[in-house]
């Protein structure tokens, strides 16, 4: 089982109120040592010096008995997997007091920037293979980037002959869905900017926002939303224009934000809230910044593991004061939704989704919470999707001249193509598809495993490994995409063709849990298509409009964000909950072919 830290509580609990030995006369009062700390608080503080021992021993009998805990802990999961036939997931060493010095390197790349998946659970993939457990504030947590284990859990079975167990493998991430969920831990620690909308929920409410979710997004809905797609793609080609005009080179990530942030919001809200009009003080610009910042720091909490709160309480709820600024922004929209009067059935395509909840609910928090979770999912996935993509095309000439030449012949320099017809474009999708398996929108992904579960072994002969109930299970899109046993000795290279040509049908055709852009079963992205349509959209009208070519301005960028030369990719890619182009991505663009 995870160690968690209501046993931790516990054995200070037992310490604190417990006896001592029989010659510290500080136990024969009333009350024990407790009694005696208390009544020290209003004694002058020439007594601290003798208290001092007391505290002192107080403290190593904790660190003992939780030193006890564990070690039983570790004992009795050896034991239950060896009864099972299986084993523990390696761990990764660490002799720092509560896997600290782990914590103490995953802050550090943080906030250098560097993306913390890659400088640390790549080089303990390579020490210690796709599964491993990383101890870290005495809670056990599995990694994991093997398809079969993302793909395959097996709930533990009553029936068993002779020493053989036998298990059903089912679907972390479909059949067996119900047995892993986000679990408290993460619910809670996500709240201040998630709330309970449907990225931090299970059971009733989860399956209250799925439903209303999987109504709004139909097939004939996500139709309607191509005017807003051309209406603000071409405003952005506009400013495009008027820097390219100037000689400058342009954020590409910044003006695909609020490209977004504007069809996001006709969607939600019925109405664009104009980011790609707004000065740099406007709302929408600080709802931007605020929007990101409070997305850095909640993910920034999940290194203190169980102890979040107290860094919470030390630190400052530095989440809640960013989604301040964030629920300036998004209530007054609520509150124009909720005083109007907008009623339909619900395959009418000019319903939004505020009415879609507003007629179910007028609850304020339960709508807001649901519109922000459709906000980090909506902008951060399609920022990502542009960014990375031009990134792709400026650094890779012949995969953008034939992305040209494919939306030339299909729209010539201006038409405007019809949803059916973007979408009958096999190598915009491949493009899209190669930027999604290189720079994932989510790189890692957990869930709380509810009841013991079994993952098979990496090869057929191999034991099975045990995972404990409540052990917080994480995989990394963002490996797995990469790893060149899967995906061939050029996994790391940016090739569309890999999902046109035979390594499809050899890689991604038998095995589809290598690519996992929108994760899989009953908490699949419902948008993925209004992902590849928006972004779409948007790279034919600008392909349209600059014919002569894009390429990065690296003098523009920061100089954090600018990798070294011996790294195959030229600029950072970092992340929070969502990956993004650190320090924004600045490119020139020629409009003369």
């Amino acid at each position: 089982m995870a160690l968690s830290s209501p046993v931790l509580s516990l054995a200070f609990a037992f310490v604190s109120l417990g006896g001592s030995p029989a010659t510290t006369t500080a136990t024969t009062s009333p009350g024990g040592w407790a009694a005696a700390l208390i009544r020290s608080a209003d004694q002058p503080a020439v007594h601290t010096t003798t208290l001092l021992p007391h505290i002192l021993l107080l403290l190593s009998l904790g660190t003992c008995i939780c030193a006890v805990v564990i070690r039983w802990t570790q004992r009795h999961e050896h034991t239950r997997a060896r009864s099972f036939n299986a084993v523990l997931a390696p761990l990764v060493s660490d002799s720092s007091v509560a896997g600290l010095g782990i914590v103490r390197r995953i802050a550090r790349t943080f906030h250098q920037g560097h993306f913390v998946n890659s400088v640390n659970l790549q080089q303990w993939t390579a020490d210690h293979g796709p599964i491993f457990n990383i101890r870290m504030m005495y809670q056990n947590r599995i990694f994991t980037t093997e398809p079969s284990h993302i793909k395959a859990s097996a709930p533990l079975c009553a029936c068993v002959v002779g020493v053989r167990l036998t298990m059903m493998l089912q679907s972390m991430l479909t059949t067996n869905f119900t047995s892993f969920e986000k679990g408290d831990e993460f619910k809670s620690q996500f709240r201040s900017l998630m709330g309970d909308g449907i990225f931090n929920t299970d059971g009733a409410m989860w399956k209250f926002h799925r439903t209303i979710s999987r109504q709004y997004f139909s097939k004939d809905r996500i139709l309607n939303f191509r005017q807003d797609y051309l209406y603000n793609a071409d405003r952005a080609i506009a400013l495009l224009a008027d820097s390219v005009k100037a000689g400058e080179a342009v954020d590409i990530q910044d003006l695909a934000a609020r490209y977004t942030l504007d069809c996001t919001s006709e969607f939600l809200f019925g109405r664009s809230v104009q980011s790609l009009s707004a000065s740099p003080s406007c709302a929408s610009s600080s709802f931007l910044h605020s929007f990101a910042a409070a997305q850095f720091e909640a993910a920034d909490l999940s290194r203190y593991g169980p102890f979040w709160r107290v860094a919470n309480l030390i630190l400052g709820d530095k989440v809640q004061k960013h989604m301040g600024v964030v629920k300036q922004f998004v209530d007054p929209l609520i509150e124009e939704s909720l005083s109007g009067d907008r009623t339909g059935a619900p395959e009418d395509v000019r319903l939004t989704l505020l009415d879609f909840l507003t007629q179910r609910t007028k609850d304020v928090d339960i709508i807001r919470d649901e519109v922000v979770n459709m906000l980090i999912g909506g902008r951060d996935a399609i920022t990502l999707l542009l960014t990375s993509t031009i990134y792709a095309l400026a650094d890779n000439p012949p995969v953008l001249q034939r992305l040209q030449d494919e939306v030339f012949s299909a729209f010539g320099t201006d038409g405007v193509p019809t949803l059916q017809d973007l979408r009958s474009l096999k190598y915009i999708r491949a493009v899209l598809n190669e930027s999604l398996r290189l720079w994932p929108v989510i790189p890692v992904n957990s869930r709380k495993s509810t009841k013991d579960a079994f993952w098979p072994g990496l090869e057929p002969e191999d034991e099975p490994y045990y995972i404990p109930a409540g052990t917080r299970c994480s995989f990394s899109t963002f490996i797995l995409h990469r790893r060149p046993d899967l995906w061939g000795p050029d996994a790391d290279v940016y090739d569309p063709d890999r999902f046109l040509d035979e390594r499809y049908q050899k890689y991604v055709a038998p095995n589809p849990y290598i690519f996992l852009p929108f994760s899989a079963g009953p908490r699949i992205c419902m948008g993925s298509q209004v992902a590849y349509d928006e972004a779409g959209f948007f790279l034919v009208r600008l392909l349209q409009r600059f014919q002569g070519g894009i390429s990065l301005a690296l003098d523009c960028q920061p100089a954090e964000s600018v990798m070294p030369p011996s790294s195959r990719e030229k600029v950072r890619f970092t992340s929070h909950m969502s990956m993004h182009c650190q320090g924004g991505l600045w490119v020139r663009l020629d409009s003369e072919p």
